[in-house]
């Protein structure tokens, strides 16, 4: 990409107004790592791979005895081909960060959240390795989470956090669904800075090479 294309820019966050808006007691954040994962092939009936399903749809460690947190994704127009067209026939919830005249000039490439679920075609695509349009694993199409919110707090949430000032004072973009984010966070982003971005989420994770990273509160 060109250096001065707005999606390829990763700015500093200390600028971003909601960020700067922080709590005074933040959560803390471990990084787990799941290694080695292989994707679904095309031939199974599993909507993830095995290794995967409990950070996906389980229980997570810190609420064992609780009701699991629904799963959602942000994933990315730009990297997953047709992406509103695949959402819109997935038939599940889901709605772009962007709204308005951005959504119109860019909603085929801009960042939709989706709720996710078990036994779903359309989730089963996004860890399913194939030469099938539908199947964009090695994407690195977006980001997977976990939350007791529901879809529209989480959309308003994560809307103000898509663009963020740079040392210049200058509006761009801040790609925070990409997947490489997810293991640089917890180093770019101070304690307070990573839980105003994260305030509801209990999990954050994506597919890092051939393994799949997790944030999650501690």
């Amino acid at each position: 990409m060109q250096e001065d294309d707005p999606w390829a820019l990763t700015p500093t966050a200390s600028k971003t107004d909601a960020i700067a808006q922080t709590p005074h007691n933040p959560m803390h954040y471990a990084l787990d790592r799941i290694t080695g994962v292989t994707p679904l092939d095309g031939t199974t009936d599993e909507t993830v791979p095995a290794a995967l399903w409990p950070a996906v749809f389980g229980p997570l460690p810190k609420s064992p005895d609780a009701a699991a947190p629904a799963s959602f994704a942000i994933l990315d127009a730009a990297k997953i081909t047709n992406l509103p067209q695949m959402l819109e026939g997935s038939r599940l919830p889901h709605q772009c960060l962007f709204q308005g005249k951005a959504l119109e000039d860019l909603g085929d490439a801009a960042p939709w959240i989706v709720a996710l679920e078990d036994n779903n075609r359309f989730v089963r695509g996004l860890f399913t390795r194939s030469s099938a349009p539908w199947d964009v694993w090695d994407t690195d199409g977006g980001v997977i989470l976990r939350s007791y919110e529901d879809l529209n707090s989480l959309r308003s949430h994560f809307r103000k956090f898509t663009k963020v000032r740079d040392e210049t004072d200058t509006w761009m973009f801040f790609r925070f669904w990409e997947p490489s984010w997810v293991e640089r966070l917890a180093e770019v982003l101070d304690p307070n800075q990573l839980h105003a971005l994260l305030k509801g989420v209990e999990a954050f994770g994506a597919k890092s090479g051939e393994d799949f990273v997790i944030l999650r509160p501690t």
